[in-house]
């Protein structure tokens, strides 16, 4: 075996594809260069991915039970690192922009393939785990950083609620979080109560990097100490506990939390909003949009003993709410692009949610036009 064949066959690759003749032709064409494993679908996939450490994942977009998309977004935070193709016969624009914002879908394949384009490709993707510096100490803790980075995107992404949760509670639900680089300190939180209540929480603590995401795991943990311990469930109520429990248990640093809180009470068919330095749109009962805002405070800095104005409304007054990190609306706006984040959920607002977040994402990828991303990014909708 040659040197160049022997050094890419330490390399896995796995395709997906519901059609039985693609894999065997896949895997024929590529086995001599490569560990080749195929799938037949994404549960397949899965299974393989828990047992075999795959450098490369190619999957068919249009596939029955669970597309391309959907398979990156269940693998892209445990496989930050591997590299993911989506090969289609279809231009699925939306579905590419997604994966893309959501997946980091390294790049994107047509059918039909050709075998030394492809294979180029393949050998590009791939050169990313070439390494002559692996004895290197400089490499080695770069490395160490990067795992524990890895750990701490792994761990961000478990806290943030599922969608079927969301969808369990609300008529229709989506939410479009994108940090700069998948470790920013912007973050959401739902949850309910014994009482029938949902409370969603809009979070953001300006950090970035593996500090930002220890911030964001100790707010998540001292957040459900104060729905499900203390019992609080008044939005004004749970940020005065949450900016009392940060101002006692710090130390010489303290940081600060722009905070959105937004409670929904089903058996009152009430809603109520307080903010800490975020605010909250909602739609009301013309079907406009109008504004909740918060007080221009953070919590865990500044005086103690903070009171919060509260804004209520019915569920006739109130039809669906919008919250969103901080500078959120800096990403959307930049000088091609000068709509308001304001403009912007007005314009989408009266089409289903679902199509909301995917009219979003387009903008979002057009304020971004191939520069670096510049600020973190996370909107959450709801209908009530």
């Amino acid at each position: 075996m040659s040197e160049v064949r022997e050094r890419k066959k330490k390399y896995n690759i796995l395709y997906v594809d519901d059609e039985a003749a693609n894999l065997r032709v896949f895997k024929s064409v590529f086995k001599r260069d490569y560990k080749v494993f195929i799938a037949e679908g994404g549960a397949q996939a899965l299974e393989i991915m828990k047992e075999n450490d795959i450098h490369l994942l190619v999957t068919d977009q249009r596939m029955p039970g669970m597309s391309g998309v959907e398979l990156l977004e269940s693998v892209v935070s445990d496989f930050p690192d591997m590299v993911k193709m989506i090969l289609s016969g279809f231009s699925d624009v939306e579905d590419i922009i997604k994966a893309v914002n959501e997946c980091g879908l390294d790049q994107y394949l047509m059918k039909p393939w050709n075998k030394e384009d492809l294979g180029e490709t393949f050998n590009k993707a791939l050169a990313k785990f070439e390494s002559d510096e692996d004895k290197n100490e400089v490499h080695i803790i770069k490395k160490a950083l990067e795992e524990n980075e890895k750990y701490a995107h792994k761990q961000i992404h478990a806290l943030l609620p599922k969608q079927s949760d969301l969808d369990s509670f609300f008529e229709e639900s989506f939410t479009l979080y994108k940090p700069m680089n998948d470790l920013g300190g912007v973050f959401y939180w739902f949850g309910t109560t014994d009482d029938n209540k949902g409370i969603l929480a809009s979070i953001d603590c300006a950090e970035t990097g593996v500090k930002g995401a220890l911030l964001t795991m100790l707010f998540e943990t001292a957040l459900k100490g104060v729905v499900y311990k203390k019992k609080v469930t008044t939005a004004d109520g749970i940020l005065a506990s949450l900016d009392e429990h940060f101002q006692e248990s710090s130390d010489e640093e303290q940081i600060g939390y722009n905070v959105g809180i937004t409670v929904i009470d089903k058996d009152s068919k009430f809603i109520s909003f307080a903010g800490a330095g975020q605010n909250m749109h909602y739609i009301d009962g013309n079907n406009d949009l109008e504004m909740a805002s918060g007080d221009p405070v953070q919590i865990g800095v500044g005086d103690t003993g903070k009171k919060f104005d509260t804004f209520q409304g019915t569920f006739d007054e109130v039809r669906a709410v919008y919250l969103y990190g901080t500078r959120t609306g800096d990403q959307f706006s930049n000088a091609q692009r000068v709509n308001s984040l304001e403009e912007m959920i007005d314009e989408v607002m009266n089409d289903a949610f679902a199509e909301q977040k995917e009219e979003l994402m387009v903008k979002l990828a057009e304020s971004i036009s191939g520069q670096p991303q510049e600020h973190d990014v996370m909107i959450l909708g709801a209908k009530i």
